[in-house]
């Protein structure tokens, strides 16, 4: 059962999982400004600070809550004409101008198999026993389909064999909520995996239980919700790291200052921006944050 943002009349400008970055109604907005949670129903604006819901904004707007079967209903998009598997023959995106803008090396598209395709840049999702089960891809602008499009079946956290590395080297793993976060992590000589958006499932919090997780989501409400639930779901103690700046975009070094502070100090906190489990709501009623 999912929500249909669109129905209650909010302008949807990006996807990132099931949250919809639209422009809030409560205030004159000219740049995407609040998160719309179509499984949930719930909104929330980070300019105006507006926390609602589904109904209130039907209420507000005078429009209709319209429930959708499937995500690919809410977001009205086909993908009947898409497989993972046609993307399998694509070649390397080594030289990209894009990946060069987001400064990922050539290094890094040949370790992460990272493809070029008509569609965007992405990468393939592998199983535990490198099994091809679905791809991952940024879509270039101006596309019909989501900013980040996932086909096939998603892992419980990409790449996995990152995950397997953590719990050989008994290193720190940061959680990231894409796989560009994952690249820049790994530009810094730091171990990454993602949930591939900020919604995880209750196996990655299995195996982030095993490992040093340190929660490194964006600074935005989808990041506190889906930290939050992760922290909630693993019943963990680790930090969640907010450097105020997207992981995606920081400085790479910045990921190992933090595993090496984090190991020189022997304790689950580390002196940034921290919040706590204890802080934070259950995530049916959403969350708070300092």
């Amino acid at each position: 059962m999912f929500y249909d943002p669109y129905a209650l009349g909010l302008t949807v400008t990006s996807w990132s999982g099931k949250e919809a970055r639209c422009l809030c109604p409560f205030h004159r907005d000219t740049s995407p400004s609040s998160s719309f949670n179509i499984g949930t129903g719930l909104f929330y604006c980070q300019a105006c600070f507006t926390s609602s819901n589904a109904f209130k904004i039907a209420s507000f707007l005078g429009t209709d809550v319209e429930i959708k079967e499937s995500i690919g209903d809410v977001m009205k998009i086909e993908y009947d004409d898409l497989t993972y598997s046609s993307f399998s023959s694509c070649p390397l995106a080594l030289g990209d101008p894009y990946l060069k803008w987001r400064n990922v090396s050539n290094e890094l598209v040949q370790r992460y198999h990272i493809f070029r395709s008509e569609l965007g840049i992405g990468v393939p999702i592998k199983s535990a026993s490198q099994e091809l089960v679905g791809v991952h891809i940024r879509t270039y602008e101006g596309s019909k389909y989501p900013r980040y499009l996932t086909l096939g079946k998603k892992t419980p956290l990409w790449p996995f064999e990152n995950v397997l590395l953590a719990m050989q080297q008994q290193r720190p793993l940061f959680i990231v909520e894409g796989m560009f976060g994952v690249f820049n992590a790994s530009q810094g000589g730091a171990l990454a995996a993602s949930p591939l958006g900020a919604a995880s499932s209750v196996n990655a919090a299995k195996y982030i239980s095993l490992v040093k997780g340190l929660i490194t989501f964006d600074d935005d409400l989808p990041g506190y919700l889906g930290a939050a639930r992760l922290m909630k779901m693993t019943g963990n103690r680790w930090p969640m790291v907010l450097p105020g700046f997207e992981a995606d975009e920081c400085d790479p070094n910045w990921f190992k200052e933090i595993e090496d502070d984090f190991v020189k100090t022997k304790t689950n906190r580390v002196s940034y921006r921290v919040l706590d489990p204890v802080e934070l709501l259950n995530e049916e009623e959403g969350a708070q944050y300092k």
